[in-house]
């Protein structure tokens, strides 16, 4: 058993710019870390086996009370994130089938919800499994990937697909599933974007949350926490190249621009747009059925961050 805070820590790439910083800066050191997918950190959070955690929008939502945030960090984008998106047969106004949706991530699982009716009146079925791409559209009209999954799909091919799959019987004999097709003839949608499309504004998918009572107990080890990610951040783009060198790019594109394209596209604050953004996406998933209610955004106290 150890006296420092257990840190929770999502295994994608969007989240490498705070942990490349954790260790270079030292910070790790006063942490015990704890990796998970976004669901897994949730649980954990909410049974008390861990303290601090980037959590899933939604999971942070549904379960305000128990949580304070961290203030001006998060994993959002303004536009297009690149790292949540819907694969298909067809674009998402024509889609009529089942859509699977990756069981790791709830947020992205409430997002497509509310695009899928307000953006595009999609009439679907939308059902929760692996969504084992490219074999998924063997069984499913489109698929919901995040994360490097997700980001895989750039690889070896451009950025928009409009090219429509043809139906099962017009295959060629030498493509008799869906999962034999080239991706360029797939529709790729970026979940983000199309948020942004919908409200002019920025798409939170991740905040960094304490529990309440682990934050009144322990102001001054979740002030050092917070200084430590804020730290460890403003690290990693400074020293952006040497974060991109050492990052895991199995079936990625190799572009040498492109995970540094991609990690400036993020936005890991929570300002005044990103607040606006999440209470937007708090509302619609209200209004959906996902979300008993709307809750105040709360951050922990300036009195707890001067503990320290």
């Amino acid at each position: 058993m150890t006296d420092r805070p257990r840190l929770g820590q999502i295994p994608y790439l969007n989240s490498l710019p705070f942990q490349a910083g954790l260790h270079a800066t030292g910070a790790i050191d006063h942490v015990e870390p704890v990796t998970g997918t976004p669901v897994e950190l949730a649980r954990l959070l909410h049974e008390g086996a861990l303290d601090i955690a980037p959590l899933s929008a939604i999971e942070y939502l549904r379960d305000a009370d128990r949580h304070l945030l961290l203030p001006n960090l998060a994993i959002g984008a303004c536009g297009p994130v690149r790292s949540v998106r819907l694969v298909g047969r067809a674009a998402p106004e024509d889609l009529r089938g089942t859509v699977e949706m990756t069981d790791a991530s709830a947020t992205s699982h409430v997002l497509l919800k509310i695009l899928l009716k307000e953006l595009w009146s999609a009439d679907v079925e939308c059902t929760i499994g692996p969504a084992d791409f490219p074999a998924v559209l063997d069984r499913a009209e489109a698929a919901l990937l995040i994360g490097d999954d997700a980001l895989r799909l750039d690889a070896g091919r451009p950025p928009t697909l409009n090219s429509p799959v043809p139906p099962m019987s017009d295959l060629p004999i030498s493509a008799s599933r869906v999962s034999d097709l080239p991706l360029t003839s797939l529709h790729v949608t970026d979940l983000s974007e199309a948020w942004h499309r919908l409200t002019g504004l920025p798409m939170v998918f991740a905040v960094w949350a304490v529990r309440r009572e682990y934050a009144q107990k322990h102001p001054q080890a979740v002030a050092r926490v917070a200084e430590g990610l804020n730290a460890s951040l403003a690290w990693s783009f400074d020293n952006l190249p040497e974060v991109v060198v050492k990052a895991p790019t199995a079936g990625l594109p190799d572009t040498p621009g492109y995970l540094t394209e991609y990690f400036n596209g993020l936005d890991y604050g929570l300002g005044r747009h990103a607040r606006a953004g999440l209470t937007a996406f708090a509302a619609r998933a209200h209004a959906h059925g996902d979300l008993a209610r709307v809750p105040e955004l709360e951050f922990v106290p300036e009195t707890l961050k001067a503990a320290a």
